[in-house]
């Protein structure tokens, strides 16, 4: 019978295997570290064996309590799952079982985060039968409310493949979760294009620098010197990163057109990242090969593989509302308004929209030009950051460009 512990424990080998609690309730542990719960139970004279949810979303007490409901059901002859109590959390965990083959762990843990934080305590234990459109557009309302506008979009994805997936297992017949962010108010994005909005841009990164949280501090800064895509920043690998030819490598798998991305690296980035592998080397890294751990990892990760998972987009953008919510007079940006940001005056100062393009790593509709290698305009793209990442140290500092 497990301990408390045993789950965490259990180690992936080079065959799935499972290890067994009690009364037919078993933990299968595959090659790839997932830990799925299963019950095995006898009726009218077959074997069966029921997938009921995953380690760690789904805690060994809830697990015996779903073995011990199903064992009851299986001994008065009736069907191992009860469909009326199945719950909205139960169905999800079933779903996420599921979604998580073959996605990038960023993506498994991002969807996870959304599911714990937002979802479950507010409709986790609601019968999915039960489930109405009600309770979902007030939902996502109360995460818009707050200015996560993106973040009640991907949530209501998440409702809506969740309800799609108790149809398709017959849990139900039909589901009110088709097109709820028709109900989210559009969100405009903010540019600074003209001079008096670029003074905002620097008032934005000083607050950025007074940040006192290191790792969401320094992903932003990046984020504003380099306009990364914010997955391509936060899967980064310290492996990824040469500090002393101040390159960093982006492979193919991370990037939107499917092949490697150089971003040479301007003196204040490096800087940037020199501080914080220093930080992390001193607590959270400590006396561990960092070469392939996440460069801006979360410190209180959810998973509980320490360095393996990388802060959240939401993470970030809490620190951006709480600058706008101190100083009102920034306006409310997103991660992914840096791109923007930085497109507008690239152009504005007479940058080459070749180099700009390449650095944006957008997908070129010149067939012939598509063949260019991942070297493209690498030493022209490293002058056109450098003399960025000073305009934007002239904005942040009040001090003209010499």
């Amino acid at each position: 019978m497990f301990s408390s512990t045993t789950p965490q424990r259990l180690k992936p080998r080079d065959k799935d295997y499972f290890e067994p609690d009690s009364d037919g309730l078993s933990l299968k542990v595959r090659t790839t570290g997932r830990k799925i719960w299963t019950v095995r139970y006898w009726q009218n004279g077959k074997e069966y064996r029921k997938k009921i949810g995953e380690y760690p979303l789904m805690s060994l007490l809830e697990a015996r309590r779903i073995r011990d409901g199903m064992k009851i059901r299986v001994r008065s002859g009736q069907a191992a799952t009860d469909v009326s109590s199945m719950t909205f959390r139960g169905v999800a965990q079933e779903w996420f079982a599921q979604f998580r083959v073959e996605k990038s762990q960023k993506h498994v843990d991002t969807v996870q985060y959304r599911l714990e934080h937002y979802i479950y305590p507010v409709i986790g234990q609601v019968p999915i039968a039960n489930m109405e459109r009600l309770a979902f557009t007030n939902l996502l309302l109360s995460i818009s409310a707050t200015g996560r506008v993106e973040t009640a979009r991907r949530v209501a994805w998440i409702i809506q493949q969740v309800m799609e997936f108790a149809v398709g297992r017959g849990f139900m017949k039909a589901h009110e979760a088709h097109k709820l962010t028709k109900v989210l108010p559009k969100h405009a994005a903010v540019h600074f294009a003209n001079t008096k909005k670029e003074e905002l841009l620097g008032a934005l990164l000083r607050a950025i620098e007074g940040l006192t949280s290191p790792v969401p501090r320094a992903a932003l800064l990046v984020t504003a010197y380099c306009f990364p895509r914010v997955g391509e920043l936060l899967a980064a690998t310290w492996s990824e990163i040469d500090l002393d030819a101040a390159l960093w490598t982006i492979p193919a798998e991370h990037v939107k057109r499917d092949r490697e991305l150089l971003v040479p690296l301007p003196w204040q980035v490096v800087k940037i990242l020199r501080e914080l592998r220093e930080y992390l080397d001193s607590c959270l890294y400590a006396g561990k090969d960092m070469s392939k751990k996440r460069v801006f990892p979360a410190q209180r990760p959810t998973s509980g593989r320490t360095g393996d998972v990388s802060i959240t987009e939401d993470a970030m953008l809490m620190n951006l509302r709480r600058i706008h919510r101190r100083n009102p007079n920034i306006p409310r940006v997103t991660n992914h308004g840096f791109r923007h940001t930085a497109s507008t005056l690239l152009h504005k100062h007479g940058e080459n929209t070749l180099w700009i393009e390449e650095q944006m790593s957008h997908l070129d509709p010149n067939k012939v030009r598509s063949t260019y290698n991942s070297w493209a305009y690498v030493d022209e793209r490293r002058g056109m950051l450098q003399r960025y990442a000073d305009f934007l140290d002239s904005l942040k500092n009040n001090t003209p460009i010499r």
